[in-house]
């Protein structure tokens, strides 16, 4: 069952917190018509800096654009321009400015750079589980999976109620052979949130990695309700 088990580590992998949650897949010209609106905010923050260089609200935005755009450089060369200008780590722009920061750093697979950022950003808000939670999975993409579940761990200390914590503990164990574990864990993720397509869809890995076919295909078929048509070509090859 290896292959299958390699399949779900590497299926769905995220950056950043936010990229778990599922939506609907823009069509081309929806697409062609975003990437106009965003080079048209991106020419009008480019003619505000001219005038005002060193304004840091609008370095923030564009860098927010830029993101968007995939100019994954220029994003962190205006944060790092805003907080070379000041800093004040009251500042909600400051903080955001380092977010940014290690959520692009993340984007880039620059995983050691990213979690510099991520850190300094602890020291200003210890408590907000997305560091803990990008941090981790940074870790997973690393498969540095102890350090991984280290993150996740405190992800849960700090809200107990976090499904996206219960997540990360499950596929850290997932990957590290712990296939009871991450069920325990996945079992959670559902109990906080009954519809979390991807607990099931790895919970459902770790089932068939016990040879319980019948807790796997039951699993699955829960995901392919929620959506995740990916998985029927494994539904008809092991569930009858």
């Amino acid at each position: 069952m290896k292959h299958i088990l390699l399949l779900f580590l590497s299926f769905f992998t995220l950056l950043s917190c936010s990229r778990q949650n599922s939506g609907k897949v823009l069509r081309v010209e929806n697409q062609a018509s975003d990437k106009q609106r965003l080079e048209a905010e991106l020419k009008a923050f480019n003619s505000a800096l001219r005038v005002e260089p060193d304004n840091k609200r609008a370095l923030l935005l564009r860098s927010q654009v830029k993101y968007k755009l995939k100019d994954y450089q220029g994003t962190i060369v205006d944060c790092l321009k805003m907080i070379s200008i000041s800093f004040d780590s009251t500042s909600q722009d400051d903080y955001d400015a380092v977010w940014n920061i290690g959520v692009t750093y993340n984007s880039m697979k620059e995983f050691e750079k990213a979690r510099q950022y991520f850190k300094r950003a602890k020291g200003i808000r210890p408590n907000d589980i997305r560091l803990h939670e990008n941090i981790g999975y940074g870790y997973l993409q690393e498969n540095k999976l102890d350090s991984a579940l280290v993150e996740f761990e405190s992800m849960r200390r700090i809200k107990g109620k976090s499904e996206k914590a219960y997540y990360g503990i499950g596929r850290a164990n997932l990957g590290k052979g712990n296939f009871n574990e991450a069920i325990l864990a996945f079992d959670k993720a559902i109990e906080i949130k009954p519809d979390y397509a991807l607990a099931y869809q790895n919970r459902g890995a770790a089932k068939i990695e016990l040879q319980d076919m019948d807790g796997a295909c039951k699993d699955w078929h829960k995901c392919l309700e929620l959506g995740v048509t990916q998985l029927q070509p494994y539904l008809k090859q092991f569930c009858k």
